[in-house]
């Protein structure tokens, strides 16, 4: 399973969750993402495998009331190629 760390923000200006996901070594950004609410943030790690414990759900929950954290995700090979390679808005609509 690729591991992939998840950085996350939360920007005060704009009120949403900026969330940047990097290789294993933390080195190489691999692609961002904004989210609304602290519970997309949280539903993120559940999917991506992060909470599988009551100290990783501690260590969550700390990031989110701290407006910034990160965690490890444990993500599936379904799940790393659609962060990598997303799906455009509209692609694969088909117009007649």
């Amino acid at each position: 399973m690729p591991r992939v760390y998840l950085r996350f923000a939360l920007d005060v200006k704009v009120g949403v969750w900026r969330c940047e996901f990097l290789n294993e070594g933390m080195t190489t950004p691999m692609a961002r993402r904004t989210f609304a609410t602290a519970d997309k943030v949280r539903e993120l790690a559940e999917r991506g495998g992060a909470l599988h414990n009551l100290e990783s759900r501690q260590m969550l929950e700390y990031g989110i009331s701290s407006k910034r954290g990160g965690l490890m995700l444990k993500l599936t090979t379904q799940q790393y190629q659609k962060l990598v390679n997303p799906v455009p808005p509209g692609a694969g609509l088909h117009h007649k």
